[in-house]
């Protein structure tokens, strides 16, 4: 996955079904939103006001977060690693 996002993010980690990305900003989430273009989606359902904001690319199997300055992006290797974290995520956001 790479469409300028990654050159601005620092890999942390690399996994066998996932890379994960991260940054950090005082620009708020909008600064996050920037990195993203239409073929990404904002999950409401998962957001909390001002203070995180989700976005996922099913095209391109990616998970964006902004929480409270963190920027983090999950770069899944495949649609199954996409979508079983896609069910978690659900599961987690339903309860908080």
């Amino acid at each position: 996955m790479n469409n300028g996002m990654t050159e601005q993010l620092n890999r942390i980690r690399n996994e066998e079904g996932r890379e994960v990305f991260k940054g950090f900003t005082l620009g708020g989430w909008e600064v996050a939103e920037r990195l993203t273009n239409d073929k990404w989606k904002r999950k409401s359902e998962w957001c909390d006001g001002i203070y995180r904001m989700v976005w996922i690319n099913e095209e391109m199997n990616g998970i964006l977060t902004y929480c409270e300055g963190d920027i983090i992006l999950e770069a899944f290797k495949g649609k199954e690693y996409f979508v079983e974290s896609v069910a978690r995520a659900n599961e987690f956001y339903s309860m908080y």
